[in-house]
């Protein structure tokens, strides 16, 4: 985690302005960028701590109402969320332990599941997830007249595929 202010971000930039080659000013840009990516995170986890459910649980619970009538498999699942098959199998093992959600084995294909919400898990995410994006836009609440498009755009040029990191 990047904390502003601490030894490991002002060592960063500290190399960054000894360095030949390498722009402070951006630099210390990019490690902002970073450390309030990470303050928000923690914030997003902290209020779901609340509610005893995880990122990944809530970003499944998600998905499914997102799709609800219609049952999703595991591996869709994972796709969607951007997490590994094992993951999402952990995740539905602890929600569907709450009865949010139900799997029911494919007909067609023995070895597939179908993972739909219940009647609870519907009404769980239906309540949780304006809480998140209310709790969102109170972290957002500084960004005033057209700074939250002008940060949207900045977030979709910094998220472009860039070469990977080459050691020395």
């Amino acid at each position: 985690m990047i904390v502003r202010d601490t030894l490991f971000y002002r060592t960063l930039v500290s190399m960054a302005r000894q360095r030949p080659g390498l722009d402070e000013p951006r630099c210390q840009a990019m490690l902002d960028i970073l450390s309030a990516a990470d303050a928000l995170r923690s914030a997003l986890r902290h209020s779901l701590h609340y509610a005893e459910i995880s990122e990944l649980q809530f970003c499944v619970l998600t998905i499914l109402l997102a799709l609800d009538p219609l049952p999703c498999t595991p591996a869709l699942l994972a796709d969607h969320a951007g997490v590994s098959r094992a993951a999402i199998t952990e995740a539905l093992d602890r929600i569907e332990a709450r009865k949010w959600i139900t799997r029911d084995r494919s007909q067609e294909d023995r070895r597939t599941y179908f993972i739909r919400l219940t009647e609870f898990g519907r009404t769980v995410i239906d309540q949780l997830a304006p809480a998140v994006i209310r709790h969102l836009a109170l972290q957002a609440d500084g960004l005033k007249g057209n700074a939250p498009q002008q940060l949207q755009e900045l977030c979709g040029k910094l998220g472009a595929p860039i070469t990977p990191l080459a050691t020395a």
